[in-house]
């Protein structure tokens, strides 16, 4: 199944957890303060983990690290701003798989390459969404939201955060799969769509874990189902697509409904930089603080893997989706 072969691709799956030491170091790095540029809003996954990941980067290389949101695009401005960042390891992209892997697919005459423009440094993790709708919307199950759609052509609206993002492509796969049509408007980040949600001017999202589990919680949003192969801690009320009872859907999650979250750094930074980087990463990774603020999130750690790996894993990434878009006749809007 393709998200599975996504999964071992990227070693994503429990690890030993062992304290992170102070890292050895390429000659002088850092020496200045780094920057790391998040490619969307605060309250985006990508962000929190961003937030959780500086201050353990600065204890394991001695060196202040800082958070800069730079959102928009579906991520595409934070990417092009990184393309152009000095090599130096003085910035480093922290992004979720979206941006990289699907707004080129969506856009022709995009600012960058996600191949050719980037060094991959290390997968964080992986993590899945929640299908979540306004608190009084009439469906209380997947099913129930089928037969509304379908009793409804058209007049239902979903929300998404961007044209090119990995949520709206979650729900143009729901649509083609059930033959329902719903319309969409897409918003700058998870924040501002959940925010719609919560004031009833959009009817339904798929939303990160991270983001929308809170809310999901507080019943502030009301939870449909979980776009994971199993049932998550967080949410366990909630079914998967499999066990929610509508056939055409028991397979959602065998298309690839997951999503990585890494670092990158721009392509020409020196190869003992990106061993530093991947070094200080592996190690956080393996500590049960982080692990368990991870798993808070939604997010599932990864294993360690070399550069060169989740380099390929990139690449079988792009490759998975563009038969997906292209089977499900999803075009930009």
């Amino acid at each position: 199944m393709p998200h599975r072969r996504l999964l071992l691709r990227l070693g994503l799956a429990a690890s030993g957890a062992v304290l992170a030491p102070r890292i050895v170091r390429a000659d002088g790095y850092p020496s200045r303060p780094v920057r790391i540029v998040v490619p969307w809003p605060a309250g985006h996954t990508a962000d929190l983990v961003a937030r959780l990941l500086a201050p353990r980067l600065q204890a394991a290389l001695g060196q202040s690290f800082y958070v800069d949101n730079v959102g928009g695009a579906a991520g595409a401005i934070g990417l092009t701003q990184m393309k152009n960042a000095p090599a130096d390891g003085t910035q480093i992209l922290l992004t979720s798989g979206g941006p990289v892997v699907l707004a080129p697919l969506f856009t022709k005459d995009i600012a960058y390459d996600p191949v050719k423009d980037y060094a991959p440094v290390a997968p964080i993790g992986w993590f899945g969404s929640i299908l979540v709708t306004r608190p009084d919307f009439p469906a209380n199950s997947v099913p129930e939201l089928v037969a509304y759609l379908r009793a409804h052509p058209g007049k239902v609206s979903f929300s998404s955060t961007g044209v090119t993002s990995f949520n709206r492509l979650l729900m143009e796969m729901l649509m083609h799969l059930t033959g329902t049509r719903m319309t969409h408007v897409p918003y700058r980040g998870e924040a501002d769509q959940l925010g719609a949600l919560m004031a009833g001017t959009v009817d339904i999202a798929f939303s990160g874990m991270g983001a929308s589990t809170p809310v999901v919680q507080a019943k502030k949003l009301k939870g449909l189902a979980v776009a994971l192969p199993a049932r998550s801690p967080l949410v366990p009320a909630l079914p998967t697509f499999k066990e929610a009872g509508t056939p055409e859907l028991e397979h959602f999650v065998d298309l690839g409904t997951l999503t990585w979250i890494g670092v990158l750094v721009p392509a020409k930074t020196p190869a003992p930089v990106v061993a530093t980087l991947n070094r200080a990463v592996t190690q956080i990774i393996k500590t049960p603080g982080f692990r368990a603020e991870l798993t808070r999130q939604g997010v599932d750690p990864s294993q360690p893997y070399a550069p060169a790996e989740f380099g390929k894993a990139i690449v079988d990434n792009i490759a998975l989706w563009k038969k997906v878009i292209a089977d499900a006749h999803v075009t930009a809007e």
